[in-house]
């Protein structure tokens, strides 16, 4: 998480396939939460393990990175409650979700 926090510059981030959960996703949460995420463009958290209780965190962050386009979660297990909460997080923030890509595919 050191190595996140130092890159100001930082426009893709891709922790596909990391085994991260909840409580890493929470983690990666409070990094974004500090402005590092900004400039991303593209976040790839596909295929790990986290759940409802890792996206509660992460939802909102996600939402107020202004450059972010491209989102992709599949392969978690959000499941409808996880699935509501990042899209409500996205519509209280923004007044749509306004992304070019978002992959919730292959969600239990």
């Amino acid at each position: 998480m050191q190595q996140l926090e130092d890159d100001s510059a930082l426009q893709e981030l891709n922790l596909r396939y990391k085994n991260l959960d909840d409580r890493q996703a929470a983690a990666i949460a409070t990094v974004l939460s500090s402005g590092i995420g900004d400039r991303l463009q593209t976040i790839d958290l596909g295929f790990n393990k986290i759940g409802v209780a890792g996206i509660g965190p992460l939802a909102k962050p996600l939402a107020a990175m202004p450059a972010l386009s491209t989102l992709t979660l599949s392969g978690n297990h959000l499941g409808d409650p996880g699935t509501h909460a990042l899209v409500g997080a996205f519509l209280k923030i923004r007044e749509r979700v306004e992304l070019a890509s978002i992959d919730l595919l292959q969600m239990e």
